[in-house]
């Protein structure tokens, strides 16, 4: 047979192979295996979503803490043998629970501010520390005439900021230079970074900095008052995380970088759990724009790093001239529709599952047999179309070699990514919890 023919012959029995997986697949998340749940009602001994270090800094799309504090409840009495992953960790939710439930966890964030977030909520400092780093902090801002740091490559400064807030904030920034401590230092540039969207003129409703629409007024906030509140909050916070921490000897490594090339070789990974990027998730890094501006991110920085996120909306012009078939029937027929209106649009769905694709394959290698995979996950939609990520993620899960377990349908209460500008934006009102195993 010629070599030609017979790629091609081995590609369609593939192709089909993967059809049927999916068909099958779909199958039985019709016939019954979708769990309707509430995380909140079942986890009554969390009380909301902003206790311990989980209320120092917000992000969007933030998983509940309630779901990784389930899925973790029996891993408390293991004494930190059991390691959790969690490949696209924000700001370190599952992290601060892994913590709290005496097990060792792993996160990976490629977005440098939210990876900074999460080494701060998952470090356990002393109080002592925090109150003496805070005690400097007051005395040197009333000390010190103004800051020299005022982000000149930050070219829409004025836009954003008055000229007195520029100054406020120029001096708190340089106050908190003066901490010797590397890890107080952080823990109040973090909290730094929580004022610096409130300080600015854009809309405190909407996590992407874009100003109130006509008529609304912004409440005037002074920036000096906001940061000594909030650093007393976050100590706080602090104080509660280290009295919830079962076992003192877990650890937590913070990695900033994209999963899909790390490497964890000798780390025995027992259980992943992650909410992975949303389609057009380049809105995870516009919304720590102003901050990252603050703590010294350039312009270019910050495109690097959207252009690397899973789910970006910066595609070449190459991806969007061609549909770049992902092998998976029901997904490739929905982006040839959307192909027709929206070349971009549909790029950035194809792109989105391929890369997907590569980091479930990357999640697979990495976990021990026998262990669990929990995918947090919500439905998108693009030009109108609805996109069952879910199903299209358990079908790549499948493929990848993990068995479907269960599956877990939680309604959304609250996320702020997801808040609606205009009459076509897609609103996600439920997330589905895939529970995969490893065989």
């Amino acid at each position: 047979m010629d070599a030609d023919i017979q790629k091609s012959v081995v590609s369609l029995f593939e192709s089909a192979t993967r059809h049927e997986r999916t068909r099958a697949q779909k199958e039985r998340m019709k016939n019954g295996n979708v769990i309707s749940v509430s995380f909140r009602e079942l986890c009554p001994e969390i009380k909301g979503t902003k206790f311990s270090t989980h209320r120092l800094y917000s992000y969007p799309g933030k998983m509940i803490p309630q779901i990784p504090h389930f899925f973790l409840k029996e891993k408390q009495n293991e004494n930190g043998k059991i390691t959790v992953l969690d490949p696209f960790c924000g700001t370190g939710t599952v992290m601060v629970e892994a913590l709290h439930s005496g097990c060792n966890s792993i996160g990976v964030e490629i977005n440098p501010i939210a990876a900074l977030a999460a080494k701060v909520k998952t470090t356990p400092i002393p109080i002592e520390r925090l109150e003496d780093g805070l005690r400097l902090i007051r005395q040197s801002y009333e000390e010190i005439e103004k800051g020299e740091f005022i982000p000149s490559f930050f070219e829409n400064l004025h836009y954003w900021f008055t000229q007195r807030t520029i100054e406020e904030l120029s001096k708190i920034e340089a106050c908190i230079e003066l901490i010797k401590d590397n890890e107080v230092r952080d823990f109040f540039k973090v909290v730094f970074a929580s004022i610096v969207k409130d300080a600015s003129r854009a809309d405190p409703r909407i996590y992407v900095p874009v100003l109130p629409r006509k008529g609304r007024r912004k409440r005037k906030c002074n920036p000096w008052t906001l940061f000594d509140s909030r650093a007393k909050e976050g100590i706080r916070g602090m104080e509660e995380f280290l009295g919830l921490t079962k076992n003192p000897v877990a650890h937590c490594q913070v990695i900033c970088n994209d999963f899909r090339t790390v490497k964890t070789e000798g780390q025995d990974i027992n259980m992943i759990i992650t909410s992975p990027p949303y389609i057009s998730a380049q809105k995870y890094v516009r919304s720590t724009r102003l901050e990252a501006y603050w703590l010294g991110q350039t312009k270019e920085n910050q495109l690097d790093t959207s252009e690397k996120t899973i789910g970006s909306e910066r595609i070449s012009n190459v991806e969007c001239s061609k549909i770049d078939y992902t092998g998976i029937e029901n997904l490739d027929i929905l982006i040839e529709e959307i192909h027709h209106s929206d070349p971009e649009r549909a790029g950035i769905v194809g792109r989105y599952f391929k890369d997907m694709e590569t980091a479930i394959l990357r999640m697979y290698d990495i976990l021990c047999k026998k262990g669990t995979c929990v995918i947090v996950i919500g439905e998108n939609t693009a030009k109108g179309k609805q996109v069952k990520t879910n199903e299209f993620i358990c079908g790549i899960c499948e493929e990848a070699g993990f068995s479907l377990e269960k599956v877990m349908c939680d309604r959304i209460l609250s996320r702020g990514l997801m808040t609606k500008r205009n009459k076509t934006a897609g609103l996600i009102e439920h997330e589905w919890v895939l529970i995969m195993r490893k065989e």
